[in-house]
């Protein structure tokens, strides 16, 4: 056993390096000369976007690079990186970040704050989970209220609400203590994760 894993490591530590070597070479060379005729690209003239290009259709396979095997995909009770980037491309969250940092609503179709202590969210109608089931204010407020669960990750994003509730067939309102500029910020991000509540 003892051998194995020796052995194991020294293969870990050479294939690092030799991936370390070709990114420092493949980083070195510039850019794709394919594209620019056989000339190295000027990189000063790179137009950067950012998004990427919508999808032209199917995908037969997707290679998928993280720095190590995702310890649990359940980031309410442990986070690792490695699980988020799994679950930022999988589960989508009540809000969405965009391009200049800013969030807007996203399972939650639209949001009102009729004062600076409330917010209601309109859950999006048309949205399924991964196996077919309808999303609802139900799955909503469950998710929310597992987030904010003293015991879980994500409970300090919480810490300011008074009260969630469902308050409409697919509507949900949030109380708060006093008003909370970070709370959408906060739905963009883990603690908006929508979870099927069955």
């Amino acid at each position: 056993m003892a051998t194995t894993m020796t052995t194991n490591k020294r293969r870990a530590v050479t294939a690092g390096l030799v991936a370390a070597g070709l990114l420092t070479a493949v980083g070195c060379s510039g850019a794709d000369t394919a594209t620019t005729g056989g000339k190295p690209a000027d990189a000063a003239k790179l137009k950067l976007t950012p998004t990427t290009p919508a999808a032209q259709g199917a995908v037969q396979k997707v290679n998928w690079l993280l720095e190590d095997e995702p310890d649990s995909l359940d980031l309410d009770t442990q986070g690792s990186s490695a699980g988020r980037v799994v679950l930022t491309n999988v589960c989508e969250r009540l809000y969405q970040l965009q391009p200049d940092m800013t969030v807007k609503p996203f399972l939650a179709q639209k949001a009102a704050t009729p004062d600076d202590k409330t917010l209601v969210l309109t859950v999006r109608d048309g949205v399924t989970f991964h196996d077919g089931s309808k999303l609802t204010a139900d799955d909503v407020l469950w998710s929310l209220k597992r987030h904010a669960d003293p015991d879980m990750e994500q409970s300090d994003e919480f810490l300011n609400v008074a009260s969630m509730k469902k308050t409409a067939d697919n509507e949900i309102t949030i109380r708060f203590k006093k008003p909370d500029a970070l709370v959408t910020k906060a739905l963009a991000g883990d603690a908006g994760i929508v979870w099927n509540k069955e």
